[in-house]
C-alpha cells in the first residue's frame, strides 16, 4: 500500500463504500460491516488506514499489514465489485471525511468516550458524522465482539 491521491472513477455513477480504519481494536468489525454495507448498495469497497504522520517505515509496514489482514478478512462476509486499500498519514476524522467525499457511504467505528480522540485531537466519529457528504454508518463498540450481530448498527445520515 502506498500513500497515493485519492484515484478518480472512470465512471461517474460508481458506487464506493468508504471503511475508516483507526488503531482502536475495532478494525475486523469495522471492516465487516463496511463489506456488508458494499454488498447490500452494490458498491466497491476502500479500506482506508490513516497512520500518524512521521511513522517509520516499519511502523507503516505494520499498519498496513494489519489493516490488509483486516480487510481480507472481512471480504469473507460478503459480495463487493471490488476493493482498494490506503494508508494516508494525518487526522483520521478530516482524512476520511476527505476519502468519503463521493462515497456513497463510510463506515468508522463508535469513539471510546467523549474524552476519545485521535491524533488530531478530534473525535473520529463524531466528526465524521457531522462532516461527511454521505450517509455514516457508526458502528457499536459492543458490536464488533461479535461481527456477525447485525441488530446493533447505528446509521447517522449527514446532510449533503
Amino acid at each position: 500500500m502506498t500513500n497515493v491521491p485519492r484515484p478518480s472513477h472512470p465512471d461517474p455513477t460508481a458506487r464506493e463504500v468508504v471503511v475508516g480504519l483507526v488503531n482502536d481494536g475495532m478494525a475486523l468489525g469495522v471492516a465487516v460491516r463496511g463489506v456488508e454495507l458494499a454488498a447490500s448498495l452494490g458498491a466497491s469497497i476502500r479500506f482506508v488506514q490513516v497512520v500518524p504522520v512521521g511513522l517509520d517505515p516499519t511502523e507503516r509496514a505494520e499498519a498496513e499489514s494489519a489493516t490488509f489482514a483486516a480487510g481480507l478478512k472481512a471480504l469473507r462476509h460478503g459480495k463487493h465489485r471490488g476493493v482498494t486499500f490506503e494508508s494516508p498519514a494525518g487526522d483520521p476524522a478530516v482524512v476520511l471525511v476527505e476519502r468519503s467525499s463521493k462515497a456513497v457511504g463510510l463506515v468508522v467505528g463508535q469513539d471510546r468516550s467523549s474524552d476519545d480522540t485521535g491524533p488530531g485531537g478530534t473525535q473520529v466519529g463524531a466528526y465524521c458524522s457531522a462532516h461527511a457528504r454521505c450517509p455514516v454508518h457508526v458502528v457499536p463498540r459492543a458490536a464488533t465482539s461479535n461481527v456477525r450481530d447485525q441488530s446493533h448498527w447505528e446509521t447517522a445520515a449527514s446532510g449533503s
